[in-house]
């Protein structure tokens, strides 16, 4: 009975292990998309990370295409110079919802914005200038506020606020929690600083060299059966 156990055991993980061999291979050859947590960002003290700055690239995944263009001071935006005695400068922070996962800056909600309100003035040339990070919380865009946002002068500031903000604050009471790695990817300090033995450190492994994890972790929550059940239940 003993060996019968232990050889059912043994043909269910063999047969697990095949099926995920498989799956892996299968996404690799079948699906295009890209970790897209590598090879943008750079590190930040204060923010922990933030993109690089002058990027211009093309950025393919399962959820989207986009044109990732960033200016001098690492934002999805075009080139600011001094402030022009006719213009209304406003600055937008927020997480992804204002960076825009869209193919192009003028798509995002930021630039509608801007032509709209130049569309209709006569007097005045509104700025709207894009200072939205995905991932951020509210924390991070008060530091890009005072960091980078002020001395640009603006007479209004949008915050955008999205439900999971207290979240992403909470986890940064004590600092940053994000950091780049020498891969040049985006991963938990917990991560750097604790063995790859780890859970967090497995998980940083799995996360960067498995397709099926990163699609399972990534990339799955964002079908819509996914985000149609278990969304509104965590929101």
């Amino acid at each position: 009975m003993n060996k019968k156990i232990a050889f059912s055991i043994i043909s269910i993980l063999i047969g697990i292990i095949i099926s995920l061999f498989i799956l892996e291979v299968s996404l690799r050859i079948f699906f295009d998309f890209s970790n897209t947590a590598c090879g943008i960002m750079q590190k930040d003290p204060d923010l922990g990370v933030r993109f690089k700055p002058n990027l211009d690239l093309k950025m393919k995944t399962q959820e989207f295409n986009m044109h990732l263009k960033t200016n001098s001071l690492s934002f999805k935006d075009r080139e600011y110079g001094e402030k022009t005695s006719d213009e209304f400068r406003i600055l937008a922070l927020g997480d992804s919802f204002t960076e825009g996962a869209v193919e192009e800056l003028n798509q995002t909600y930021v630039k509608i914005l801007e032509n709209l309100l130049n569309n209709n003035s006569i007097k005045r040339n509104y700025s709207v200038v894009n200072m939205g990070v995905s991932g951020y919380g509210s924390n991070q865009e008060r530091i890009i506020l005072e960091k980078y946002g002020l001395q640009m002068k603006p007479d209004a500031v949008i915050m955008f606020f999205y439900l999971n903000d207290p979240e992403s604050d909470y986890s940064q009471l004590n600092g940053p929690d994000t950091t780049v790695d020498k891969d040049d990817c985006v991963v938990s300090i917990e991560s750097i600083n604790t063995s790859k033995l780890s859970l967090a450190g497995f998980e940083n492994f799995l996360l960067k060299h498995s397709k099926t994890y990163y699609f399972v972790k990534v990339i799955s929550p964002n079908f819509p059966i996914v985000k149609n059940t278990l969304y509104p239940l965590r929101n």
